[in-house]
């Protein structure tokens, strides 16, 4: 990326303003050119920082940050919400991405137990202590659901096609899906979290916080590790889906008492089924994570078989 390009230019300009020195320049606007995300050196209080350019953080979210039992949600410095010029200046955590950690992913195990453990604690600890700040609803889900839908049909069973489209004829799965009254951190990945080195999660990348069905954050734990999966573990889609289902007995035996009842292990499925249309949305539209798969003709077929019978399996448990 050029040097002129507007939004460097914006970023050293602010270098300049504030007497920061350049430590490391990520690679976000390699990937979203209209930000960029850069770690700083405060000569003034002699702290690193992290400079975001071309977004910022959701209004008034934890702008003060927060130290949590296993969260940490980083303090904001300054921050301008101008169209024209936006940018932040948060707390720098210590610590690496939790991508950079993981062993090698298998279908039976995409992710280390302690890992899991972590994230679905951090999940609850984020429901309780967002549920007092005022989020937006960032969504028009009657309208995204059908988008994916017609997408996500061009790679589905034509069998399976018949019983999600009666599916999602039912209120009480369309209700799920647009009852946007839960926080939501986006996105909840491993390339997105922080590990700290007292074994916390570091949560960065704030700017679409906001509110969304329940458990949304909960399907970003799985779903992007399905592009991962060496071509082998497409096979085991049993194993895979045992891995899930544990996954929300998990979340069930740590929800705290103040939280109100739901029905987690169904809702667990409803959040499977809703990652699967996303994951053919994608792989159809050919979006750029999934072009990993698309540009081999092997592993192509390997993973749209893999997601028609994890689909099947869902259905399975969904109307029963």
């Amino acid at each position: 990326m050029p040097l002129n390009h507007e939004v460097i230019k914006k970023r050293n300009t602010l270098l300049k303003k504030f007497n920061l020195k350049l430590i490391k320049v990520f690679d976000t606007n390699d990937h979203e050119d209209y930000k960029d995300v850069v770690l700083v050196y405060d000569k003034k209080d002699k702290k690193k920082k992290v400079l975001r350019v071309g977004e910022h953080r959701a209004i008034n979210f934890f702008y003060s940050g927060y130290q949590g039992k296993n969260l940490i949600i980083p303090k904001i410095y300054q921050i301008n919400i101008k169209d024209n010029n936006k940018y932040e200046m948060e707390e720098f955590i210590d610590g690496k991405l939790l991508v950079e950690l993981l062993k090698k992913q298998t279908a039976a195990c995409p992710l280390d137990n302690k890992y899991l453990e972590l994230l679905i604690k951090v999940f609850w600890e984020f429901q309780i202590i967002a549920k007092e700040v005022k989020l937006s609803k960032q969504e028009v889900l009657n309208a995204k659901i059908k988008k994916h839908l017609e997408q996500a049909f061009k790679v589905m069973d034509l069998g399976l096609k018949v019983r999600v489209e009666k599916l999602f004829s039912s209120k009480s799965v369309v209700e799920f899906f647009t009852g946007l009254n839960y926080p939501r951190k986006w996105k909840f990945s491993v390339d997105n979290l922080i590990l700290t080195p007292d074994n916390k999660i570091g949560f960065v990348d704030l700017a679409r916080a906001g509110k969304s069905f329940w458990g949304y954050d909960l399907g970003w734990i799985f779903w992007p590790l399905w592009f991962h999966f060496p071509i082998q573990e497409y096979k085991k889609v049993r194993e895979h889906f045992i891995w899930l289902e544990n996954l929300f007995h998990q979340v069930e035996k740590h929800k705290p008492a103040k939280i109100k009842k739901i029905n987690i292990q169904f809702s667990g499925y409803l959040l499977i089924l809703e990652r699967i249309i996303g994951a053919m949305f994608d792989f159809a539209a050919n979006i750029s994570h999934a072009r990993k798969i698309t540009k081999s003709k092997q592993k192509t077929k390997a993973f749209v078989k893999f997601l028609n019978k994890l689909l099947e399996l869902t259905l399975n448990k969904i109307e029963n």
